[in-house]
């Protein structure tokens, strides 16, 4: 479910949290906030329909679609 991330110490926690919070931060504010619209664009999408709205507008969705990609949600039956 991957309700957790991270795991750490608590004699380690706050050094972790800092080292992860500059490793974030050390991206433009830009590249924070266009990663966080995406993710929220995708919440809750089967992988087939987030690869569609990821790249929809890329020539890389056809080329995945050529190369087999699948719709995770259908099912064999």
């Amino acid at each position: 479910m991957h309700l957790a991330n991270f795991c750490f110490p608590d004699d380690q926690f706050e050094a972790e949290l800092a080292a992860y919070s500059a490793d974030i931060l050390s991206n433009s504010w830009y590249a924070n906030q266009v990663n966080k619209r995406a993710l929220i664009e995708i919440d809750g999408l089967s992988l087939h329909d987030a690869m569609r709205s990821s790249c929809s507008r890329t020539r890389d969705w056809r080329r995945m679609r050529r190369n087999g990609l699948r719709d995770s949600s259908r099912r064999a039956q």
